[in-house]
């Protein structure tokens, strides 16, 4: 029973950090796509 316990605190765990993850991912993609639509911009 604490064995199942502790893998579901595991499993939280790593969700949360997989989440944070995919947050900071998604971060840099936004960056570099406002840096494309910023060059786009200039070449119009």
């Amino acid at each position: 029973m604490l064995e199942n316990k502790n893998l579901l605190t595991e499993n939280r765990r790593l969700r949360l950090e997989n989440n944070e993850l995919n947050i900071d991912e998604m971060r840099r993609i936004r960056s570099r796509v406002t840096r494309l639509e910023e060059k786009i911009k200039l070449y119009k």
